[in-house]
């Protein structure tokens, strides 16, 4: 055989191993010699796929452009969402075959078989005015339950909403524009589909990495996404999805909408937003724990919220001058407030620092709110000592 043959016979040998790997290329192979090629890829160990289609997570899109969840992926809602540029967002869960239910935890995130893929797709509505409205699809997040901790994996949607690649280095200053609900016409030249290893910024609330929308209280309400739904904890418990559930719902803790008043006081409203936008991080057990600053849900003590503290890292020019994470009555001097206030402009004083670009109006109006109540007396009642915190002007 010449020279020219054996090469040839080698290329042959070696195209189909490189195909497979190309399969399922990415910067992010642990050496597990399992192709993503063919369907329904299921080896949670392995590299992430190339396309999110390897995963059949979806089947198709609907007619407003948002994936359709395959057989076997089911869609979750929360009672209250994280802000990330007024996008909106399709929440699933697929259950690995055989594998068995979720468990129930009361306060921490349920716990889920190995294998199971929790995927968070983002999209941007042409009117939030109309429930209707066509969607573009930015991104999915995806969650895989592996043997030690999850994995996180990003894809982005190529621009006919046909099938989304993996971007474990996430993409920068995405533009786009869209009206809110109130009419008002917007727009983002900075939004950021983070690189894999940022997501942990946010999903390592007990230092590994972890979910933070699947807890019970996120949960426990109807599905936003199917009206016949009218509680997601009792129809999974009944489905055979989820175990230990409590067989009364009080006995379940439950969040409000942040925004909608029939569904909890002022207090409850903004402990909510709170929760679900900055508690996964500003806890007692995250790697930001030395702030000082608890706004989980279930904390009482003034001095937890920011009330009369002195932020701990986040220096003048991220907190604008000012001296108190939180003033009773008096918005304009709370740090909290401020730093929701900015946009990405101000890289140093945003919070959070990777969900949003722009200011989420109406939650600003909502802490404002709440920030102003705090000085009042019924808040008296609720957080004892409150009204007379020694940072108050007397």
């Amino acid at each position: 055989m010449n020279r020219m043959a054996r090469r040839l016979a080698l290329l042959l040998l070696l195209t189909p191993a490189v195909a497979a790997l190309a399969a399922c290329g990415s910067d992010d192979s642990i050496g597990s010699t399992t192709s993503c090629a063919g369907t329904a890829f299921h080896d949670p160990e392995h590299a992430p796929c190339d396309q999110l289609s390897q995963y059949a997570l979806f089947d198709g899109t609907d007619d407003r452009g948002w994936p359709i969840p395959a057989e076997g992926t089911f869609v979750y809602t929360l009672n209250s969402s994280l802000f990330s540029d007024d996008t909106l967002k399709l929440r699933t869960i697929r259950l690995p075959e055989g594998a068995g239910p979720m468990r129930y935890q009361p306060d921490l995130p349920f716990d889920f078989p190995v294998g199971t893929i929790i995927t968070k797709t983002f999209a941007v509505g042409e009117d939030l005015r109309d429930p209707d409205t066509p969607v573009h699809l930015l991104e999915t997040r995806l969650l895989i339950r592996r043997a030690d901790e999850w994995f996180a994996a990003p894809y982005e949607w190529d621009d006919e909403n046909r099938d989304a690649r993996h971007r474990a280095i996430g993409r920068n200053n995405i533009s786009f524009s869209w009206i809110d609900a109130e009419g008002q016409e917007r727009s983002t030249d900075r939004y950021t589909i983070p690189a894999r290893t940022e997501c942990g910024q946010c999903h390592r609330e007990r230092r590994d990495l972890d979910v933070i929308g699947p807890k019970a209280r996120h949960l426990n309400g109807p599905s936003r996404h199917d009206p016949s739904i009218e509680n997601q904890l009792t129809h999974w418990a009944e489905l055979g999805l989820l175990e230990g559930l409590p067989d009364d719902l009080a006995d379940v803790p439950r969040n409000a909408d942040a925004f909608d008043p029939h569904t909890g006081t002022l207090d409850e409203r903004a402990r909510a937003w709170l929760d679900i936008n900055c508690a996964h991080c500003h806890n007692d057990t995250s790697e930001v724990a030395s702030s000082g600053l608890d706004l989980r849900p279930n904390i009482d003590e003034a001095r937890l919220l920011g009330v009369c503290k002195t932020p701990s890292a986040a220096g003048a020019d991220g907190t604008g001058g000012l001296r108190y994470d939180i003033i009773p009555g008096d918005p304009d001097r709370s740090i909290l407030v401020y730093r929701m206030s900015v946009d990405a402009s101000n890289t140093i004083a945003i919070m959070p620092r990777l969900a949003r670009s722009i200011v989420d109006e109406p939650a600003l109006a909502l802490i404002r709110d709440w920030v102003e109540w705090l000085g009042t007396e019924d808040a008296e009642n609720r957080y004892p000592g409150i009204t007379r915190a020694s940072c108050i002007d007397r």
